[in-house]
Parts: C-alpha cells; structure tokens; sequence
C-alpha cells in the first residue's frame, strides 16, 4: 500500500458522539464555498434534525484545519449560528440558556394554538429533549459565512483533491478530544461522508464514493483501511 501524502484541506465536521443519537458527517475541501454549501443544507433543518442536535445535543459542529497532515486549528461554529425561532427572538447557538429559552417560547405558542396550557410545560432545560419535533422544525438557522472566511486561514500546499486522501496527525496545543469523527481510520478522504454509518453523502462538487479504490500514490483499499480503523481504535 502506499504511503499517505501530507495535504491540506479543510474538514468540517457535523457531529454527535456515542450516545442516545450517533452521528458523524465528515466533508473535506479546499474552499470556504464549498464548506458553505454543506453548512447551507444543514442550516436548512429538515425535520427539525439540525436544530434538536445542536441545542440538544451539543453537537460537534466544526472546521478543522489540516496544513500538509498537521491537525492546527479548529472553527467552531456554534458562535456563527444564529438560531430564531419566529415570534420569540434569535440568539447564537453558542449561547445555550438562550437557545433552550428559544425552544421554551416556541412549546408555549404550540401550546396556545393548541388551546392547551402552556403552564402545564415543564420550562426546565433538562426537559427540553422529550419533545414533538415539531418545536424544532420551526427554528431557523443562519451562518455569518463571512466570520467565517475571516476565521479560516489560506490552505499550504500541496492541497487535498478529489480522489485523495490525506494523513493527518494531532499539532495542536491543547489535548486531542475525545470521540471526533476526524480520528475515523488512518486519513482523511476529500468530499462528504458519513463515516459512523458508512455512506457517501451528496457534495458541492463531484468526488469518488466510498466504495472506489484510488489509484496512484493514494491508493488506499477500503479492506485495508478497516484494519487501520481496528488499530486506531485500539490505540484509543
């Protein structure tokens, strides 16, 4: 097999780790605009998933900067969210008693169009879970896309392309978290995956899917990559 090439990209990560709801979207680009094109579709809330991960679940919602393999920078965009919720107010989604305030307002005008008491709603954060997603389908979400472009440094090359992998090792000052997507397998492929249930996801951009063998000096065979996963699970 040969050996990874050291390449830069940018790799957004959309994300719940173990738990009641797993999940672990992985998009690795080049460009802010083709970030922006995934963030887009998850600020479009289908079915209220978006909003319900990132207010109750915490989600890991990210860029991670990779310069030639090395791990620098992380972009959380939890500040760059606003969440609205119509009639009620907006507030960024980094600000978590907001949010859950938001989702309270928006269970009392279901309430109230209901004809139902919306005293008899517990408001208390730690029930805002246990509830019709229909509370989360209402709330709206925007990106300040150019925070974020300020916030992204330019890319070194040699850049990460379709159809390449790239290896990537921790540089950063702080302790590598525990549970990101990012320490899936030994690389990083360029386009979007979903990599806790193993799918191709659509992108900005055409890129292989998960099943193709790369050729040239990433190639990598999907069976062998699975004993890397084994081994980096191992190693914790």
């Amino acid at each position: 097999m040969a050996a990874l090439r050291e390449k830069s990209c940018y790799a957004l990560e959309l994300s719940v780790g173990p738990g009641g709801s797993r999940w672990g979207e992985l998009h690795a680009y080049t460009e802010p605009e083709h970030l922006r094109w995934v963030i887009d579709g998850f600020c479009q809330n289908r079915g209220g998933m978006s909003a319900y991960h990132g207010i109750w679940y915490g989600a890991r919602l990210g860029v991670w900067v990779i310069q030639r393999g090395a791990i620098v920078g992380f972009v959380d965009l939890h500040p760059l969210l606003a969440v609205t919720v119509p009639g009620a107010g907006t507030a960024p989604l980094s600000d978590t008693g907001a949010c859950d305030r938001l989702v309270v307002a928006r269970r009392r005008q279901l309430a109230l169009e209901s004809d139902e008491d919306p005293d008899e709603f517990e408001e208390e954060a730690d029930e805002l879970d246990d509830v019709t997603f229909e509370i989360y389908e209402a709330i709206t979400m925007a990106l300040d896309y150019e925070a974020l472009r300020a916030a992204l440094p330019p890319l070194e090359a040699p850049l990460l392309a379709s159809g390449q992998r790239t290896a990537r090792r921790w540089c950063m000052d702080e302790a590598r978290p525990q549970g990101i997507y990012l320490f899936v397998g030994k690389s990083v492929r360029f386009g979007s995956y979903e990599v806790e249930c193993g799918l191709t996801l659509d992108g900005p951009i055409p890129f292989p899917p998960l099943s193709t063998i790369f050729d040239g000096d990433d190639a990598v065979e999907d069976d062998e990559e699975e004993e890397d996963d084994d081994d980096d699970d191992a190693s914790g």
